[in-house]
C-alpha cells in the first residue's frame, strides 16, 4: 500500500507561546496529510538544525498512536488503498474514537480496482478485464472520482464524452459497468442513503447500435466445414477448429482451449466414453449449472483425435501451440479471414459466428425449442429451467445435435 507515518512538527506553525503541535505524518500515494496530536514540544524538545523531534516521552508516546494506526490498517487490509490520504487520515481519527466514516469519502475508480481483484480470484477474467478497461477510461477523465460525484448529470456528461470516440454500443458496456461497480459499492459500504439517491434509477441507456447479425446460412457453414485442404497449415487449423467449435454445441474457443485444464476444480471433465464433458468458463460462477456434455459424433470424429492433448493434460492440444487462449482465438481468426478471401465472402467471420449460427439453424432450420438451445449453449435463460434437466439427462442435447448435423453434413 505504500502508507508511512512519522512524529513531527510544522516549522512555520510556531505557536505565539512558542509551542508547536506534535503531528502524525501519513503519506500515501507520494500525498501527504498530518494528523494532529494532544501533545506540544518547545525549542528544548526539538533538533535546531532539523526542527526533528528528540524528546524520548514525546516519541514514545507517538510510537503507541502510529502503532494504533497501522493496527486499524491491518483491519482494513485491502479496502486502504480504496482511500486518498486525507480520507485516510479521518478514516484513522474517527476509528479511533468509534465513529464511522462517510463512505462518500471513499475514491469510486480504487474501490473498483479492488473488484477486479475479487472478480480474478473468483478466475472470472474476461468479466476483470472489461471492468478494467471502463477503470482505465474513467482515470483518463478524471482526476478523482467520488460515489457523490456519480449523479444523472454526471453520466449524461460521461455518456457524451463517451461518444466522441466510441458507438453508443461501447459506451452502454462502460456505462453498465460503472453501475455494477455503483451497485457493489452499495452492497460494500451498506449506506441507505446511497440507494435513495440511486443515479442510474432515472438515467437512460441510449439505443445501442444495430449490429449485424453474427449467423451464417446453412450453406456458408458447409463451405467452411468442406473447405479444401490449403497451403496454409493456419487456414486448415481454422476451418478445423470452426468445425469442432459448431458441431460441440457452439463450443467457444476459451472453452475449447482450457478444457481438461483442472480437473481438481472441475471434477470430471474430459473425454467420458462418446461424450466431452466441459463446464464453460463463462458461467463456471453457477456451479455445475454450467456443465454440458455434448456428444463427440463420427462426423467430426478424426478433426478431434488430430488435435488430442497426448499428455492428457487437457483436452485438445492447442495450449502448446499458443501460450493464451487469446492468442489461439486470434490465430483461429486470421486463418478464418484468409478462408473468407477465398470464398469471396464480404463479411470477415470470426468464431463468434459458429456458436450464434449452431442456435439459429436449431431453432429456425430444425424447429427446436429456444430454452432446450439456451441449455445446449449453457446460457443462463436456459440454465435457470432445471426441472428439464435433472440427473444430467443429455438426451435434449444429443437429439438438437443430431438434427443440426444431419442438415449441415447430410442435407437431411
Amino acid at each position: 500500500m505504500g502508507i508511512t507515518f512519522k512524529a513531527e512538527i510544522k516549522k512555520q506553525e510556531q505557536r505565539k507561546d512558542g509551542t508547536w503541535n506534535v503531528k502524525i505524518r501519513l503519506i500515501k500515494d507520494r500525498k501527504i496529510c498530518w494528523i494532529s496530536t494532544n501533545y506540544y514540544v518547545d525549542k528544548t524538545q526539538i533538533s535546531r538544525k532539523s526542527f526533528e523531534i528528540t524528546d524520548i516521552n514525546v516519541l514514545n508516546a507517538c510510537h503507541n498512536i502510529i502503532t494504533s494506526y497501522q493496527k486499524t490498517l491491518l483491519k482494513l487490509g485491502q479496502d486502504a488503498d480504496i482511500y486518498e490520504a486525507k480520507y485516510l487520515a479521518k478514516y484513522l481519527i474517527d476509528f479511533a474514537t468509534k465513529k464511522t466514516i462517510d463512505s462518500s469519502d471513499m475514491d469510486f475508480i480504487k474501490f473498483g480496482e479492488s473488484h477486479v481483484v475479487n472478480l480474478k480470484e473468483e478466475k472470472r477474467d474476461g468479466y476483470a478485464k472489461t471492468i478494467q478497461n471502463t477503470l482505465d477510461w474513467l482515470k483518463k477523465h478524471y482526476n478523482g472520482l467520488y460515489i457523490t460525484d456519480i449523479t444523472v448529470k454526471e453520466l449524461e456528461n460521461m455518456q457524451r464524452k463517451m461518444l466522441e470516440t466510441m458507438k453508443q454500443s461501447s459506451a452502454n458496456i462502460y456505462l453498465r459497468n460503472i453501475r455494477t461497480l455503483y451497485n457493489a459499492f452499495i452492497k460494500h459500504s451498506d449506506n441507505d442513503d446511497l440507494i435513495k439517491t440511486y443515479p442510474f434509477r432515472r438515467f437512460k441507456f441510449k439505443k445501442s447500435d444495430i449490429q449485424k447479425e453474427r449467423v451464417l446460412d446453412v450453406d456458408t457453414i458447409r463451405k467452411i466445414i468442406f473447405f479444401p485442404q490449403h497451403e496454409l497449415k493456419l487456414v486448415n487449423f481454422a476451418r478445423d477448429v470452426f468445425t469442432l467449435g459448431f458441431v460441440l454445441l457452439g463450443l467457444n474457443t476459451k472453452d475449447l482451449y482450457c478444457c481438461g485444464e483442472d480437473k481438481k476444480q472441475y471434477p470430471g471433465e474430459g473425454v467420458d466414453g462418446r461424450r466431452l464433458v466441459y463446464y464453460r468458463r463463462k458461467t463456471i460462477r453457477k456451479g455445475k449449472e454450467s456443465k454440458t456434455a455434448p456428444l463427440v459424433p463420427d462426423e467430426i470424429k478424426p478433426i478431434f483425435d488430430k488435435y488430442r492433448d497426448k499428455n492428457g493434460q487437457r483436452v485438445f492440444d492447442f495450449y502448446k501451440r499458443y501460450s493464451t487462449n487469446t492468442f489461439f482465438y486470434k490465430a483461429v481468426n486470421k486463418g478464418l479471414k484468409e478462408i473468407c478471401k477465398n470464398l469471396g465472402l464480404e463479411d470477415t467471420i470470426t468464431t463468434y459466428y459458429y456458436r450464434h449460427s449452431f442456435a439459429t439453424i436449431a431453432r429456425n432450420d430444425c424447429g427446436e425449442d429456444k430454452y432446450d438451445i439456451s441449455r445446449c449453449l449453457t446460457h443462463s435463460s436456459g440454465l435457470d429451467v432445471t426441472d428439464r434437466y435433472m440427473h444430467e439427462d443429455w438426451s435434449v442435447l444429443d437429439r438438437i445435435q443430431r438434427k443440426v448435423i444431419d442438415l449441415v453434413f447430410h442435407g437431411k
